[in-house]
């Protein structure tokens, strides 16, 4: 236990003030996001922005910089559709008003939507994706870069590839063991 506290201490006196303001920015991204808050955009991107800095250039995580870059993309497009719909309170409204309609209908008529299972099939599907994408990113990173962990770096971002595939879907069951 006392090395695991050590080895903590060490982590936190390494960590340079750049990666202390990514945390934080990604912490309050967080927070504004459950406020539904668009300041979430902001936040996320700058948070994001860095990441990406930090993986390509100080960690040498290509892999994992890309999927940083895709959501500095996705915080990008998120605050562009959040600003048009903002930019016309009507529509928000309508929005709102749908919305309350629909959770009213569906707690009336005892309907829930869930979170799917997914078949044999898709899970085949999902699995062939994964390994095609942990594949295709190891010979990028093994003819590209210079990264020193390809074989991991290609493995966790393939899988959070997968996994953003399934949640896109709905289609992730909570204890289904993911892969």
């Amino acid at each position: 236990m006392a090395e695991i506290y050590h080895q903590l201490i060490e982590g936190i006196k390494s960590t340079t003030w750049l990666e202390f303001v990514a945390v934080v920015f990604g912490i309050a991204s967080v927070i504004f996001s459950r406020m539904e808050n668009i300041l979430v955009y902001p936040t996320g991107l700058i948070n994001t922005i860095l990441f990406t800095y930090f993986c390509f250039s100080w960690w040498g995580l290509h892999a994992e910089a890309s999927l940083n870059f895709y959501y500095t993309i996705m915080s990008v497009y998120g605050w562009i559709l959040w600003s048009r719909a903002n930019s016309t309170t009507d529509n928000r409204q309508l929005t709102t008003d749908k919305l309350q309609t629909i959770n009213n209908k569906l707690q009336t008529s005892n309907l829930k939507l869930a979170i799917t299972a997914s078949t044999k099939k898709e899970w085949k599907i999902a699995i062939v994706f994964f390994i095609i994408c942990w594949m295709v990113l190891y010979i990028i990173l093994k003819i590209f870069t210079k990264s020193t962990v390809p074989v991991s770096d290609s493995f966790a971002s393939a899988a959070a590839y997968t996994a953003m595939w399934l949640m896109a879907k709905k289609s992730w069951k909570t204890g289904s063991g993911g892969f």
